[in-house]
């Protein structure tokens, strides 16, 4: 079996989920290519696979935490080119898969229809009404716009795979919205991670210890520092600081003993294992990620990305964690981070997580259904 898999390139989780399901393939003798953009192409280029360039559908745009919806739809109105469906075309007639599994990326499902080709939609957000809401009229046109299409795009796919937990368990909860006929084709696959909870060899880092996973944006600088004053105010706790792509580590060369700082990881799971706490933006690869190594989170959500702030409420809701915003003050930061790491009853309910993780085993669940698919 050939698999052609699409990916959306804003934010790096699409990229990450989708390599555990070119991994599998690889791993079941199939053959897997991928088509992206931007730094999500890189890491899948490094993970070993071959991807091809493809448009970005949009630009998520943001700007001292925040997200902006208004410069999110005039840049993506701006890079957005008729000619972009000729070019994911273009991958289609290369690689020449026998199935299409697309991440977010509804060129990838178009293509597919265009050339007959079974597509399967993985995705972990459905209710695109909710970033249109409470804006101007012609933001709310363009919301209206969009979620046709998206609906025609959801209803004309083989299937569509949530990359979560089964109801009630289910992260992404409050971004899903199912039409009769999307309920019918829709299927809960479990998380997909990049490597097992078992494959991996527990560090012998200083405890308590919490990872930092907000790199990776620079307007998230801000909270970085934040961490790290929180860092500051009880050095018996020990940080862990990884850096995304558009932030220097350098500049918080400064940091105490108990900070470490380290550029980001192509494999970051080692120091996930040997972690307490998990400091993350509500991204729900991220969540996921956490939840399959059983890591209590506190997730602080991009502001006004409504996705992440319904996922960041509903591990919250879990008992899974605790949200909190970019305003929380490094005094308060500390003192939920306490609260997390003496609290053994959250701590059970995310090592449940990781085990059911564990039996979902989402990745090949993933290629089984690619596989019913593909003949």
């Amino acid at each position: 079996m050939k698999v052609l898999i699409f990916t959306c390139g804003e934010g790096l989780g699409h990229a990450t989920r989708c390599i555990s399901i070119g991994r599998q393939l690889v791993e079941s003798g199939h053959e897997v290519a991928f088509g992206s953009y931007g730094y999500s192409k890189k890491i899948i280029e490094d993970s070993g696979y071959k991807a091809y360039t493809v448009p970005p559908e949009m630009t998520l745009v943001g700007k001292d935490g925040a997200f902006d919806l208004v410069a999110s739809v005039s840049s993506s109105i701006r890079h957005t080119s008729p000619l972009g469906v000729a070019s994911v075309l273009k991958t289609v007639d290369e690689v020449k898969p026998d199935v299409i599994l697309s991440d977010s990326y509804m060129l990838g499902v178009l293509a597919g229809k265009i050339r007959k080709t079974k597509s399967l939609l993985l995705l972990n957000q459905m209710n695109m009404v909710a970033f249109f809401q409470n804006r101007s009229l012609p933001i709310q046109a363009v919301g209206k716009v969009a979620k046709l299409f998206y609906v025609r795009a959801f209803e004309h796919v083989e299937k569509i795979l949530i990359p979560d937990f089964k109801p009630p368990q289910t992260i992404c909860a409050k971004n899903l919205s199912f039409t009769k006929k999307m309920t019918e084709k829709t299927e809960f696959v479990g998380p997909l991670v990049r490597r097992k909870y078992s494959e991996e060899a527990e560090l012998p880092l200083r405890k308590p210890q919490v990872l930092s996973m907000i790199g990776g944006f620079g307007y998230r600088e801000g909270l970085l520092r934040n961490t790290v004053r929180a860092a500051s105010l009880d050095d018996s706790i020990n940080y862990t600081l990884l850096m995304g792509p558009n932030i220097d580590s350098k500049i918080f060369s400064q940091a105490g003993r108990n900070v470490e700082t380290l550029e980001l990881m192509v494999n970051p799971f080692s120091r996930l294992k040997s972690s307490d706490l998990v400091i993350a933006p509500g991204g729900h690869s991220t969540i996921m990620e956490c939840m399959s190594y059983g890591k209590p989170m506190l997730s602080v959500p991009d502001a006004n990305q409504v996705e992440q702030e319904n996922n960041a409420q509903m591990l919250e809701e879990l008992g899974l964690g605790k949200r909190i915003s970019y305003a929380t003050p490094p005094e308060k930061m500390v003192e939920h981070i306490k609260e997390i790491l003496a609290d053994a009853k959250m701590k059970e309910r995310c090592e449940k997580m990781r085990q059911i993780s564990e039996e979902m085993d989402g990745p090949k669940k993933v290629v089984d259904i690619l596989t019913k698919y593909s003949s």
